[in-house]
């Protein structure tokens, strides 16, 4: 019995080490990412922009643009926006509709 609970936390020692090692492997290759995505978000500004404000703040502004998009309860709200404004090209009457909820009743 003693061979039995041992090999269950052997198992789950295991299992814990293989999880924390894949997050950690997870997390080295989103730091990663996020490094080469703002090299390229560096690289890749408007000529007038640059011109305009400057090399060093035209890439200061990038990043922080981009840790600006880091924020998933502001991508969600983004991405809620951009849907509604798809959703009225499409139809159109749920304009209407907003305007017509939004009016005060008299």
């Amino acid at each position: 019995m003693a061979e039995k609970i041992h090999s269950k936390n052997k198992f789950k020692l295991m299992l814990y080490l293989s999880l924390t090692q894949e997050s950690e492997q997870a997390k080295e290759k989103r730091a990663a990412l996020a490094a080469e995505t703002r090299t390229a978000l560096a690289d890749s500004l408007p000529d007038a922009l640059v011109s305009l404000v400057g090399q060093q703040a035209a890439a200061g502004g990038a990043v922080k643009v981009f840790e600006a998009l880091q924020n998933v309860t502001l991508n969600k709200q983004l991405l809620y926006e951009v849907l509604e404004m798809g959703l009225v090209e499409i139809f159109p009457e749920i304009a209407s509709q907003q305007q017509q909820q939004h009016q005060p009743s008299t």
